[in-house]
């Protein structure tokens, strides 16, 4: 009897010493199930229900995990910078100025939109000699893209001076021209354009154009054309060889000898004809719009004389300085 209760108090106090020991190291592996276990295939595996877990959320997909930054950060390597670019390369400041410059339209007012122009027009002659000179005429123009074409007709009336007068009490002449009709044919090409602000808030905006023009000039003398013809009488009319001899004088690009003579009969004291019919002239011109289409024209040319040769003129550089008004419709 004692012998046995010897045995129960053994062994249950190895029961007692090595519970906490087995609950530290937590439950049997699978491979250390029990034999009695029954092992559980794939399909039923999930078919069995699953317990939730404490942080899974309603849906059942619980909040992305944490990734260190020093996990997603890849060391940048050498990096070689290629600049053949940057001898081509343009600021953005300079690009943009090209093409406003190149693209857009003076807002103020489109001159191009309009189907013609008139203007009257009216001008003072620089010569290198002491008479007086002025044109008045009228003036029609019309562009086709970004070229004006332009046609003038003006009446040039020249007046002696007193330093003319004085001159022709003197043996000494100076080359010049007489009263005439001059024919203009200019091309304008714009260099500048664009819609301006005005001073005053009583005027309105404009458009203003700044153009380089180049054109030729042909004059006609209605002296010459009259001649000693008695043009009172029906037969100098129907003769052709009024007009032949008329379309030979014009179509010269230097007085004959006999229109010569008929201009000098009526010119100033004091001037040598200049036997030119044709000059060329360069210059600039300063064009101002305004709504609805009145514009003002501002124009100094230069006369050039690259037909010296065949032309005859005695006059070299000279002057022209021109105001035009009108309206483009």
């Amino acid at each position: 009897m004692s012998r046995r209760l010897s045995c129960f108090l053994w062994v249950g106090t190895g029961l007692l010493l090595g519970l906490p020991a087995w609950a530290q190291e937590g439950p049997p592996a699978p491979d250390e199930v029990a034999p009695d276990t029954e092992e559980v295939g794939p399909a039923a595996a999930d078919a069995a229900p699953k317990t939730p877990l404490p942080d899974d959320d309603e849906d059942g997909a619980g909040p992305p995990p944490d990734i260190s930054p020093e996990l997603t950060e890849k060391p940048i390597g050498h990096v070689v910078v290629d600049t053949a670019i940057d001898r081509v390369r343009t600021p953005v400041d300079r690009l943009t100025e090209q093409y406003i410059g190149s693209a857009s339209r003076a807002v103020g007012f489109d001159y191009r939109d309009s189907w013609f122009q008139l203007a009257v027009i009216g001008s003072e002659l620089i010569e290198r000699n002491n008479f007086g000179s002025f044109r008045i005429g009228g003036l029609l123009r019309k562009s086709f893209l970004d070229v004006m074409f332009e046609g003038a007709v003006t009446y040039v009336y020249v007046m002696p001076t007193e330093s003319s007068r004085l001159l022709a009490l003197t043996p000494y002449v100076q080359a010049g021209r007489p009263t005439r009709i001059e024919f203009d044919v200019n091309i304008s090409y714009p260099l500048f354009e664009g819609a301006v602000t005005p001073l005053f808030d009583f005027l309105p905006r404009a458009e203003l154009v700044f153009a380089a023009t180049a054109g030729g000039r042909y004059l006609l003398y209605p002296r010459a054309v009259i001649g000693d013809r008695d043009w009172s009488q029906p037969n100098t009319w129907t003769q052709q060889s009024t007009w032949r001899e008329i379309g030979t004088g014009l179509g010269t690009v230097q007085l004959n000898e006999d229109d010569q003579l008929f201009i000098e009969r009526s010119m100033p004291g004091g001037m040598l004809l200049d036997p030119a019919r044709v000059h060329t002239l360069v210059g600039f011109t300063f064009d101002g719009y305004i709504q609805p289409g009145a514009f003002v024209s501002f124009r100094p040319m230069l006369a050039v004389p690259v037909l010296a040769t065949v032309s005859g003129t005695q006059l070299g550089f000279w002057w022209e300085i021109s105001l035009a008004v009108g309206y483009a419709f």
